[in-house]
């Protein structure tokens, strides 16, 4: 059995924090940020009520359009984040419950960049022993 990524989506939140924005709110300054950091802006979620699921929400709708998916035939929800809604139920399951949709099979994990990595491990093994398709 061969896996692989058949798409790939995103989402930003609209709104826009500067470093400009930063300084009036802390003690620091633009070019401090961006000597250390590169970083000049940052999207933020700002709409009351919204959080992390609902940019997770708006993934996998984008990724069900982009590759011409029913919701229904998803088997594998995998969410990677430091900033879920809640300590539980987690940040995958949320997301599953906006779409009104159960799973045999959904993972959180945190931090993402560690997550990436240990899932790229992971997932083989999880193929061979489990029949997921999408």
């Amino acid at each position: 059995m061969r896996a692989a990524i058949t798409g790939v989506a995103g989402y930003v939140p609209e709104d826009i924090l500067t470093d400009d924005d930063l300084a009036k709110m802390v003690d620091t300054s633009d070019e401090w940020i961006t000597t250390r950091t590169g970083i000049k802006q940052r999207h933020i979620l700002r709409t009351p009520g919204k959080a992390t699921s609902d940019m997770g929400y708006e993934i996998v709708t984008r990724l069900l359009e982009k590759t011409g998916t029913q919701p229904e035939e998803i088997e594998l929800l995998i969410c990677a984040t430091v900033t879920g809604d809640m300590k539980f139920p987690d940040t995958a399951n949320t997301i599953l419950e906006k779409w009104g949709l159960g799973m045999p099979l959904v993972l959180t994990s945190m931090p993402p960049v560690l997550a990436f990595f240990t899932l790229l491990q992971l997932l083989p093994s999880l193929l061979k022993q489990a029949p997921i398709k999408k």
